[in-house]
């Protein structure tokens, strides 16, 4: 073999290294998100905590997200999304915090597994949405 051969292997391999160090340095845990209160996007209630923590948890399985933790004592639900066609998968932490007795606040941090991947949804609107819809038709309908 050349040298020239040689070098060309040597940095084939070197810059594969690289581009995996690189490509996973931005992954995105589970601890990882459970560590971010307070860097999320937040959203008030006029709801009782009850209601709103209830309306959380179903948002996010009516999501399609998975429940990996969650506490309504401690006021968080932790929750995943596995790999998809666009997706390396996401993670997700809510966190809940009673103000008063008929308000509410939830914070929600969402962040994509691999950084690098633009395709990964943010499902911070999506689980604000669903709650807010989930919240509207209990008031109106006076029950889950």
């Amino acid at each position: 073999m050349t040298d020239v051969f040689r070098y060309k292997q040597l940095f084939k391999k070197v810059a594969f290294l690289l581009f995996l160090a690189l490509f996973f340095s931005g992954c995105a845990t589970l601890q990882t998100v459970k560590q971010s209160q307070g860097k999320g996007i937040k959203r008030t209630f006029n709801f009782p905590y009850n209601d709103v923590y209830k309306a959380a948890t179903y948002s996010v399985i009516g999501k399609g997200l998975e429940i990996a933790e969650q506490s309504e004592e401690r006021g968080y639900i932790y929750a995943t999304h596995g790999m998809s066609f666009f997706s390396w998968g996401e993670k997700v932490a809510i966190f809940i915090k009673k103000i008063n007795e008929d308000e509410t606040t939830v914070e929600i941090v969402s962040k994509r597994a691999v950084t690098t991947n633009v395709f990964g949804p943010d499902w911070t609107d999506d689980i604000f949405n669903g709650m807010e819809v989930m919240l509207q038709n209990k008031n109106k309908k006076g029950g889950w």
